[in-house]
Order: structure tokens, then sequence, then C-alpha cells
């Protein structure tokens, strides 16, 4: 009787070990099936829930001279739904001291504006496309900043033939 009850436990052990097994190998993604919009979707969402969290992808109020604070490229800019701000407002100048000489907050070359999106809702993106010394302002809002690299792209010191 002591036989079959202590084989009966190690049958019951295995068995409830291999539970555990068989969940996570049915929950994790498998990416090579996924579409190659499928992959970029998620990437996107993932970063937008790393910046979420506070990941260093994040990029706040404050003026950026680019080339000191930050490197010129391009990059791609997603507002958090985390922010208490309802959008962030984006302003580039051409150099720090035309930030520093607008009186009336216009002198801008470019200005991006993305509302803060709903629960649920996919958020808008905008491309920012930075050169050597100008001057990157956000005025208000958070967002998730990242190169806008793709493989089909030239590289920045390439010329045109």
């Amino acid at each position: 009787m002591m036989k079959r009850t202590t084989f009966a436990s190690i049958l019951l052990t295995i068995g409830l070990l291999a539970v555990p097994v068989q969940a996570s190998e049915q929950s994790a993604l498998d990416l090579a099936s996924m579409s190659t919009e499928d992959l970029v979707t998620l990437r996107d969402k993932i970063n937008v829930e790393i910046g979420n969290r506070g990941g260093d992808n994040v990029i706040g109020q404050g003026t950026y001279v680019v080339g000191t604070d930050i490197k010129a490229c391009s990059f791609r800019v997603t507002p958090l739904s985390t922010m208490r701000d309802s959008s962030v407002d984006i302003a580039v100048y051409r150099d720090f001291n035309t930030v520093e000489n607008d009186v009336n907050g216009d002198a801008y070359t470019n200005l991006i504006q993305l509302h803060k999106p709903e629960e649920g809702e996919t958020p808008e993106t905008a491309i920012l496309n930075l050169k050597e010394n100008q001057a990157l302002v956000i005025k208000c809002g958070m967002a998730v900043i990242e190169e806008n690299t793709a493989s089909w792209m030239p590289d920045s010191g390439s010329t045109d033939n």
C-alpha cells in the first residue's frame, strides 16, 4: 500500500509540474508567425508601455540643444497616455538664440502637437527631424522618443548620385 501511495504522490507531483510549463508555452508570442506590420505594431505598443513606466526613451518639458542635449537625427515621437497634460507640444527652433529672443513664442520653424490618447485609442505619432544646433522645446506634455531608422533609409553621411 505504501508503494502505491508513494507512486501516486510522485505521479501527482510530476503532473502538477507539467501544467505551468504548458501554460507558459501557450502564452509565449510566436513572433515568427507574425506579419511585419503586426511586429511593428507590437514594437510600438511595447515602446509606449516602457515610456508609460518611465523608461529611458521618454522626453519631457524643457529645452534641448541638438548636438549637445540630444543628437541630430530623425525621431518618431508618441505622446504618453499617462501624462497630465492633454497634449505634448514640441517646437523646433533654428538655434538656441532664437529661443532666447522669442518674445511672442512663435519664432519656431516647426510645431508639433500630439494629443494624449484616450484609453484603448491608438496614439498619434509624428516624425521629428533634428539638425545640428537646432533647439527643441517641449512646451508641455511628455512623449516616447525613438530613432526613426529603417533598413531602407540612407545613412546620414551618404550623398546623392
